[in-house]
């Protein structure tokens, strides 16, 4: 691997975001190719990001 976990580990909430530049994003969707702890990361980042999206949704729905 060309970079170590740990930096990628600070760019995964920027790529989830999309808010990364486009050389990021390619450096941190190859690294989660060959790592698997990584990649592992990136989706339970992601789950846990849909599932507060949710709640957020509830929470207004409930307070109209």
């Amino acid at each position: 691997m060309k970079y170590k976990c740990e930096m990628i580990r600070d760019l995964i909430p920027l790529y989830i975001d999309e808010v990364c530049s486009d050389e990021s994003r390619k450096i941190v969707e190859d690294h989660i190719k060959e790592c698997p702890e990584c990649a592992s990361l990136t989706d339970s980042m992601r789950n846990d990001e849909a599932v507060n999206e949710a709640e957020d949704y509830e929470s207004a729905q409930v307070r109209s």
